[in-house]
Order: structure tokens, then sequence, then C-alpha cells
């Protein structure tokens, strides 16, 4: 198992677009979840102007090049006084898998909604992936939505 000491977990900064972190992440989200080895300028660019409504996060390595991407998105809870926190967009660079890197991820997504008042969090899974989030602690809701609560809410 890799040290995650490694890598360092940055915000994306704002805006999404001419910086090389976000470009990296945009191709890995693009490669991840569409299994397009090498994205066009026009796909990367839809994919930046998208990750400007999130708080979008990299892991990077010593090299500068990211190695897994997530993203949180808030919403307002049925009382406008909590704060609910999606989990999107997490991807894991091919030869970063099977280490931890996703899990460390999802982990570091989670402080972070914590630190922001979120009680839960909730992402989407395909059926694939539904194993690796409930061994995460997501509980399957219905469809393909899973949630949890945070533990260490604020």
């Amino acid at each position: 198992m890799t040290s995650f000491a490694e890598f360092t977990f940055n915000e994306v900064p704002r805006p999404g677009r001419d910086n090389d972190l976000a470009e990296q992440a945009a191709a890995l989200i693009l490669q991840g979840l569409h299994d397009k080895p090498s994205p066009t300028r026009e796909e990367l660019d839809t994919t930046l102007t998208g990750m400007d409504n999130y708080i979008t996060f990299t892991a990077v390595d010593a090299l500068e090049i990211v190695a897994g991407t997530g993203a949180l998105r808030f919403f307002a809870g049925e009382d406008n006084d909590e704060v609910l926190a999606a989990v999107v967009n997490v991807v894991v660079a091919p030869d970063a898998r099977k280490q931890g890197l996703g899990k460390w991820m999802v982990a570091r997504l989670e402080e972070e909604a914590s630190k922001l008042g979120s009680k839960e969090t909730v992402l989407t899974a395909a059926v694939e992936l539904a194993d690796y989030y409930e061994r995460l602690g997501y509980r399957h809701t219905r469809g393909n939505l899973y949630t949890k609560t945070l533990a260490d809410a604020r």
C-alpha cells in the first residue's frame, strides 16, 4: 500500500481554466468517466467550465502530476440551515489504482464536507462500484444513490 504522504491534496484554483492542475484533472475526469484516452480541446474546455460549479480537489504527486481528482457539490437541506454535500467525479489515474488512493480521496472529500458543516454526503455509484462505496461506509438509498452520515460533522 502506498503512503499518501507523498501526495498533496489541493483545491483546484478558480476559475477552473488556465491552470495546469485543472487541465490535468479535467482530462482525468474525461478519461475515467467517459473512457476517452485523449480528450479534445473542446471536451477539456467544456469539462473545465463545468468544474466552476464545484469545489474540485486533486491528489498531486511530487512531479506535479494529478494522480486522482474528486469534487464536492453543496446543496441546502430541507430547512435551509443544513448543508448536504455530494461527492462527485472521483477518478484515479489508471497507474495509481489498487493502492488505496480512491479511498484516501473520498476520506479527504468527506473531511472537507464536514468542515463546511455537512452532516451527510451523498454520491451516485455505477453498479460495478457499489460494493466499493459500501465498504467505505456508504449505504444504498435507492437506485444508484448512496449516503453516508459524517461522524465528526461540526
